[in-house]
């Protein structure tokens, strides 16, 4: 007798759907499949096809209507479980269970947000452990049960509030160590030194050192400056959201500042044509006005020469 297959849903189709979309690919059996996955985004997908899941994924960014967002689609496929992939404010996860608990839905809810570089997600999936953070029982069988059949290794947290701000805390860390990496840019630039060579002392000379007397909480990152993209910057805007901090500010403030160093390596005429750009139709106006006062001018100069 075949067994029926799972109804799969994902919400959110950009880096983090379309790795976990090939993920359950991947897991699922060929010869006998296991998972009937539907996807969604906000231009297209095949939803209306679903009817009813049996696990919802949320893989979209959080933003303004998040909390809504689920609910709505909670309350029309009614999953047992919905887990929440992405980085979202802490409370969020315990907040979507109350509005549940209070709108008579039968679904479960649980936080587990994945961990690795964004543009790498595939492989993220493969090699980290998946946190898990949960607010009741039965979310943590379910969730249990199906990240397993997924081949997991869990690494459970207490609440799904621990598993919200790990991840938070973790990448934001990881953009302190990115902003200090181009502040250090700045301040090579300004003794006009050799900043490889002072990154392979940290590297071949630091590190190894410390490392051989035992002390990992002394090695440092060694990277060179770059811009960071604005959906990597969300973890410190979260954050900066709940409990505004300098150094978060910092982050932000450095990462702005070099993305206007990096527009001015460009060549110049790339460079005129992007900051000009808002300028432009008023530029243009002044050309024509001047344009207009002269020939003006020369009308009237004409006509003055004929008078005399």
């Amino acid at each position: 007798m075949l067994k029926r297959k799972l109804q799969i849903g994902i919400a959110g189709y950009g880096r983090l759907g379309r790795a976990l979309h090939t993920y359950y690919q991947e897991r699922d059996n060929v010869a006998n499949p296991r998972y009937e996955v539907y996807v969604q985004d906000l231009k297209a997908g095949n939803f209306e096809e679903a009817g009813m899941l049996d696990i919802l994924n949320i893989c979209f960014p959080y933003r303004k209507h998040f909390v809504s967002d689920v609910l709505a689609y909670l309350k029309e496929h009614h999953p047992f479980l919905c887990l929440l992939h992405t980085e979202v404010k802490p409370g969020t996860t315990k907040e979507i269970r109350n509005w549940i608990q209070n709108s008579g839905i039968y679904s479960e809810i649980a936080a587990s947000p994945i961990i690795g570089p964004k543009n790498d997600l595939l492989r993220s999936l493969r090699l980290f452990k998946k946190m898990l953070g949960y607010d009741s029982e039965t979310a943590k069988e379910l969730a249990t049960i199906h990240l397993r059949e997924l081949g997991f290794q869990i690494f459970p947290m207490e609440n799904s509030t621990n598993a919200e701000l790990a991840i938070l805390v973790a990448q934001s860390g990881r953009l302190v160590d990115q902003a200090w990496a181009q502040q250090r840019a700045r301040i090579c630039k300004t003794f006009q030194a050799n900043e490889n060579q002072i990154l392979e002392v940290i590297n071949q000379v630091w590190n190894p050192g410390f490392a051989e007397y035992g002390k990992s909480e002394m090695l440092l990152p060694v990277e060179k400056a770059k811009v960071i993209a604005p959906p990597g910057l969300q973890p410190v805007c979260l954050l900066n959201k709940i409990k505004p901090a300098w150094i978060l500010n910092a982050v932000l403030k450095s990462n702005r500042r070099r993305t206007k160093e990096e527009a001015f390596k460009r060549p110049l005429f790339i460079y005129t044509r992007i900051t000009l750009m808002p300028f432009k139709r008023n530029l243009q106006y002044l050309l024509n006005r001047i344009d207009e006062l002269r020939r003006i001018l020369l009308s009237k100069l004409k006509k003055s020469s004929k008078i005399k």
